[in-house]
């Protein structure tokens, strides 16, 4: 725990309204360069490690953020998790949700230490029974979802089934001297290795521009309705959000549900695919 910079935290925050201590923890496990090196400062040798762990807090509803904790060659675990909450909210802060990717951290829910399924989106709070929300990392599984839709493409809920080849239909209509999607190019379809760990790619691919490209060209309404809808999802959590905390992530759960579940994107299965 970076336990200097949750005094200056407690300091700050002490008299804040409760709206402005409210956060959400976003943690990631990171590859680190092994390599060894010394600290002049700490006269000291650090090394090698091939990753680290880092915590993140921040504001649900007021805008800082501010690492809490890192740590090397470190999983994240619930008893870890459980101690950094419990750190965080002795100095005056509120914790709400966690949010997550699905690699290193993923054991979480693979082994069901916190007991998430699809339908039971949080954990309870080691203190106080109060409900803590849990999210994967968005920006991760709308890769997930690209990468579900070009290898085998979606089924929504009613049945709809989306594939490639409606995008690739709009490419050969999309051909004249004024083009409708200029952002939006073939190679988006054939994204393979470490080019699917770029998130531009997806986020174009599932834009409201494209659409209202394949409206126009394809007429395919559901497909349209369906990439504005997941163009929508993103665009809401990139948005700063003035409810509170409480409605706020019971909405985000409820759409994170409308758009995965109902798609049949089993984002465990395709986590490999990133």
């Amino acid at each position: 725990m970076l336990h200097d910079v949750l005094l200056v935290m407690q300091k700050t925050f002490h008299s804040n309204p409760e709206a402005e201590r409210v956060c959400i923890l976003s943690f990631d496990e990171m590859h680190n360069d092994r390599k060894i090196c010394y600290d002049v400062s700490e006269d000291q040798i650090l090394g090698p490690f091939s990753k680290v762990q880092l915590v993140l807090a921040r504001g649900i509803m007021a805008g800082w953020k501010q690492p809490v904790f890192f740590n090397f060659d470190t999983t994240m675990t619930k008893h870890l998790l459980y101690e950094i909450i419990l750190k965080i909210e002795e100095k005056g802060l509120i914790v709400k949700a966690i949010v997550f990717d699905l690699a290193g951290s993923s054991t979480l829910w693979k082994e069901q230490e916190l007991e998430i399924t699809s339908k039971n989106n949080f954990f309870i709070h080691p203190l106080n029974c109060r409900k803590i929300w849990t999210f994967a990392d968005p920006p991760h599984y709308l890769k997930l979802l690209r990468n579900h839709f070009l290898d085998t493409g979606l089924v929504l809920k009613d049945g709809t089934v989306l594939t490639k080849n409606i995008v690739e239909e709009f490419f050969k209509k999309d051909r004249g001297e004024y083009k409708l999607c200029l952002k939006l190019k073939p190679n988006l379809l054939t994204v393979r290795g470490n080019e699917r760990q770029k998130v531009s790619p997806a986020k174009t691919l599932f834009s409201a521009t494209t659409a209202k490209a394949l409206l126009l060209l394809t007429e395919n309404q559901r497909a349209a309705e369906f990439f504005e809808f997941v163009d929508s999802f993103f665009l809401y959590h990139e948005q700063p959000q003035t409810t509170s905390a409480e409605q706020q992530t019971i909405t985000s759960w409820v759409w994170t549900r409308k758009v995965f579940f109902s798609a049949g994107a089993n984002i465990a299965k395709y986590e490999g695919r990133n």
